[in-house]
C-alpha cells in the first residue's frame, strides 16, 4: 500500500490531493484521520471508502470537498478546534482493513514559510512583525485581535508567507498592557501603527480586525482616515460598545475622552434569561440593547463615512455572538445616506459563525470559553457553512490586499 499526498508539506491555506495506492480491488477500507490541538485533546474523522478496480482510494475526489476529513473532525469535548501556532498542523492517516491498521502517513501543514520574526517595542507600544523573505505586494496588513485577544500568530505567519509584511499589534492582554478591553487609549495606539510604518519603512497599511478588533479597525479609520490604505472588518459592529468583561464601563478613549457606549443590558439582566453552565449566545442581547435604545444606539455608531479608503467587510449571517450581518447593513446604509455610493464590499456567509481566522480547520465545533468573561459562548455556525466561509473569507482578504 502507498499513500500519496500532493504536496506532502504545504502551507495551511492550500488544497492537498490525497490517493491511496496499491490497495486489493473493490475492497472496503476505514480511514480516520487524527490531530492533536493546543490543549491536547485529539480531534478525528473517519469514512469508509471502497477501492476502485485499480485498487485505489482518490479521497479528495470522493469527499464534498478535498479536505473534508479536515472539516469533519471532532473532538471528545464541546468546544472550538484550539490551533497550537507556533507548531505546524500536522494530521495522521491510518488506514484499515478489517480492523487492522494496514498504512499510515502524517501530512504536515506550515503556517510559515521563509518568513522572519521580528519585535519592536517603542515606548511601551508592542508591535510583532512577520516578514516574508520576498515581499510580493506594496501593503502590509496590520492585525487587530478580538476580545479573546493573543497575537493571530498562525494568520500572520501564512500572510507573509504568501509575500505580505504582516504585523500584530496587542492592545491589552498582553506584559505592559491592559488586562481587560477598558479605556484602550486609541491614540497610542496610533503611534504604534505611524511607527512600524516608519521604522519598517512600508508604503501601504491594511488593517485587518475580527469582532472587537474589527469594530476597532473601523473606529481608528473613522478617527484617524490617513492611517490605512484598507481596512478589512471581520464580523465587526456597527457601533462603539462599552468595555470587557465589564461592558458598563468605556472601552475605548481618544483625545483623552470615551466614546459612547451602545446599550446592552447587564450581566444580571442577562444570567436571567440563561443556563450559565451551557454556552451562551449572546446575539439576542445585543439585539434587545439596539432596539429599546435607539437614541442611545444611533450615538455610538461609528463614523464610516469618514473612511476614506476601500473598506472590506464579512458577516455571518449564523452569528450568535452579536448581529454581525445586521451590523453590516447599518454600516453600508450609513455611507449611502452621507452620499457615499462606493469603496465597501461586503461578503455575506450564509450559515456561518462568528469565528473567523485563516482557513482549513475542524468546524464540527463553534463554542469558545472566553478568557475575560469566564463563560462559554455559543458562536453559531453549521459546520460545513463554516468550513466554506472560513475558506471565501480568506480568498477574499487576499484578493483585497493584493488590489491595493
Amino acid at each position: 500500500m502507498a499513500i500519496d499526498v500532493t504536496p506532502i508539506q504545504c502551507l495551511a491555506d492550500e488544497i492537498t490531493q490525497l490517493v491511496i495506492k496499491k490497495l486489493t480491488p473493490c475492497e472496503t477500507y476505514e480511514c480516520t484521520f487524527s490531530t492533536i490541538d493546543k490543549h491536547g485533546e485529539r480531534w478525528s474523522s473517519s469514512y469508509a471508502f471502497p477501492s476502485n478496480p485499480h485498487g485505489e482510494i482518490h479521497i479528495w475526489k470522493l469527499l464534498d470537498h478535498p479536505l473534508a476529513y479536515i472539516r469533519d473532525m471532532r473532538c471528545g469535548k464541546d468546544q472550538k478546534f484550539h490551533n497550537n501556532e507556533s507548531q505546524p498542523f500536522s494530521i495522521t492517516l491510518t488506514v484499515y482493513k478489517e480492523g487492522e491498521a494496514v498504512g499510515q502517513k502524517t501530512l504536515v501543514r506550515d503556517f510559515a514559510q521563509n518568513v522572519e520574526k521580528v519585535s519592536s517595542v517603542e515606548k511601551g507600544l508592542y508591535a510583532y512583525g512577520y516578514l516574508p523573505h520576498t515581499q510580493t505586494v506594496d501593503a502590509a496588513v496590520v492585525l487587530f485581535s478580538g476580545s479573546g485577544g493573543g497575537l493571530g500568530e498562525a494568520r500572520a505567519s501564512l500572510y507573509a508567507s504568501r509575500g505580505i509584511s504582516t504585523f500584530s499589534l496587542p492592545y491589552f492582554l498582553h506584559e505592559g498592557l491592559p488586562k481587560s478591553i477598558e479605556n484602550i487609549d486609541l491614540d497610542s495606539i496610533k503611534k504604534a501603527v505611524l511607527h512600524i510604518k516608519k521604522r519598517f519603512h512600508l508604503k501601504k497599511l491594511v488593517a485587518l480586525g475580527n469582532s472587537r478588533g474589527g469594530e476597532l479597525v473601523l473606529v481608528l479609520a473613522s478617527l484617524f482616515p490617513e492611517l490605512f490604505d484598507g481596512v478589512i472588518a471581520v464580523v465587526p459592529s456597527a457601533v462603539t460598545y462599552g468595555g470587557m468583561p465589564d461592558m458598563t464601563k468605556p472601552a475605548w478613549l481618544h483625545n483623552g475622552k470615551n466614546l459612547p457606549m451602545a446599550p446592552f443590558p447587564t450581566v444580571e439582566e442577562i444570567l436571567q434569561h440563561v443556563d450559565p453552565k451551557k454556552p451562551i449566545a449572546m446575539a439576542p442581547f445585543f439585539l434587545q440593547g439596539m432596539q429599546q435604545h435607539p437614541r442611545r444606539y444611533e450615538q455610538a455608531k461609528i463614523r464610516v463615512e469618514n473612511i476614506r479608503c476601500p473598506l472590506q467587510l464579512i458577516s455571518a449571517e449564523n452569528d450568535a455572538m452579536w448581529p454581525s450581518t445586521t451590523y453590516c447593513e447599518q454600516i453600508e446604509e450609513r455611507r449611502i445616506q452621507h452620499g457615499i455610493q462606493s469603496g465597501v464590499e461586503h461578503i455575506r456567509c450564509k450559515g456561518a459563525g462568528h469565528i473567523f481566522h485563516h482557513p482549513y480547520v475542524p468546524t464540527t465545533c463553534q463554542n469558545a470559553h472566553h478568557p475575560l468573561q469566564g463563560v462559554t459562548f455559543d458562536n453559531g455556525g453549521e459546520t460545513k457553512a463554516q468550513f466554506e466561509a472560513l475558506e471565501k473569507a480568506w480568498n477574499a482578504h487576499l484578493g483585497f490586499i493584493f488590489s491595493l
